[in-house]
């Protein structure tokens, strides 16, 4: 028994089953840097109270995605007019998003 773990063969085997499972753990930490395109965020601008067509020119030019959720009516506000937003203004999230 302890020939064998002793034997040269075994020690080359087990430094390539390290060596290969650091290279998959970097290959995999490196993906997955590059897939969540981690640091690159854009603040969301504050949309409450515009037009629902001026708020969705503004946020697809800055790179957001827009969906309407609900209606609601407010006698202070102009009709289509923006009455709530998520995520908030000024909050920090990815390129893509949709509020």
């Amino acid at each position: 028994m302890l020939k064998s773990l002793t034997h040269r063969s075994f020690w080359w085997n087990l430094l390539a089953i390290v060596v290969t499972c650091l290279v998959l753990l970097f290959a995999f930490i490196l993906f997955l840097s590059i897939y969540t395109r981690h640091n690159h965020t854009l603040k969301v601008p504050s949309v409450k109270g515009m037009d629902i067509t001026v708020a969705t020119r503004l946020l697809t030019s800055q790179g957001f995605e827009v969906s309407v959720e609900d209606s609601a009516y407010r006698d202070n506000l102009p009709k289509l007019s923006i009455v709530w937003q998520s995520p908030e203004a000024g909050d920090e999230v990815k390129s893509g998003r949709t509020v």
